[in-house]
This record gives C-alpha cells, structure tokens and sequence, in this order.
C-alpha cells in the first residue's frame, strides 16, 4: 500500500489481492486518516468516529508498526465479555476480514484493538483495466 496525505485525508494504493473483488491491486482509495492515537488508549473514539461493521479501513497493527492493510469490519465489541479458558474480546475490539477468504486477517491475527484501525476508505477510484 502506497500512503500520500493533506490533512486528515489522504490516498492509498491498494496492493495485493486481500479484498478482491471489491477493491483490486493499482485501485487508488481516497481515506479519512484518523489522529495518531495512543493505542492503549483503546476505549476512547477516533474524534467521534468508532468504526461500523461493512466499513472498509485502513489497518496497522501494533505489532507491525508501518505495515499497513486493508480490511472490511465485521464484528465489532462494545462491551467486556467474559469468557472462560478462551481469549474472549474485550470493549472496543474489532474482528476484520478481507474479502478473499485467503488473505490474512482476524482469522489469523484475532481481534484488534481501536488504535490499530488508522483510516476509513470514503471513495474508490479502479485503475484502468
């Protein structure tokens, strides 16, 4: 993913097959970027904005520092929920996936936090086919 930015909107390059076919390698993607959060500080909005499930965003893990990814939203938790013997989600966590079942994703990281989720995607431009 190439990353070019004015303020608070930039635009990214998608690379790689994850989301196809909604969004293919060479699409270009207009995106809200949301302020460098503190991502232990995972309970507080992004200036209001908390993402939706069906939303495409823009995804940099902790763990991946300046790596980032493309990913639909697909469950999101509100609230602590108590589980026990598994790693149940805690409030505010994210489960994305992308749209190729064979991408890497939730299903193989697990939940994310709202830290990890940098930018929402607002429009799609395709590249010339």
């Amino acid at each position: 993913m190439s990353r070019f930015s004015i303020l608070s909107f930039g635009v990214v390059k998608v690379e790689g097959p994850s989301m196809e076919p909604a969004l293919r390698s060479g699409d270009w993607l207009l995106v809200r970027w949301f302020p460098q959060a503190d991502i232990a500080k995972t309970s507080q909005k992004h200036n209001g904005y908390r993402s939706r499930i069906g939303n495409i965003v823009v995804i940099e893990r902790e763990v991946q520092p300046g790596i980032f990814y493309i990913k639909r939203v697909k469950k999101r938790q509100d609230s602590t929920v108590h589980s026990e013997g598994g790693k149940a989600p805690q409030i505010n966590q994210y489960w994305v996936e992308g749209d190729n079942p064979d991408g890497t994703d939730s299903r193989t990281w697990g939940w994310l936090s709202q830290g990890e989720i940098r930018a929402k995607v607002l429009f799609r431009y395709r590249k010339a086919r």
